[in-house]
């Protein structure tokens, strides 16, 4: 599992146009090798484009965005 710094992702959360207190308490960051990150807040996340160094999408609910059951 990477693991990333603080600095990572305050610079992730501010090319996506978010608050850096979104960004340091997030619940989780993700990297599936898909070359997106993906950093989710409560019922939020930032997908962001590695490749591209810039925000792909977000902040977005995970509900509609994301196949989880509806009581998730």
């Amino acid at each position: 599992m990477k693991r990333f710094s603080i600095a990572t992702v305050l610079f992730l959360a501010a090319a996506c146009g978010t608050a850096a207190e979104h960004a340091i308490a997030q619940d989780a960051i993700v990297n599936w090798g898909d070359g997106y990150a993906y950093i989710f807040k409560g019922d939020q996340y930032l997908k962001y484009d590695i490749a591209q160094d810039k925000c792909y999408k977000g902040p977005v609910p995970i509900r509609g965005n994301w196949d989880f059951p509806e009581e998730f």
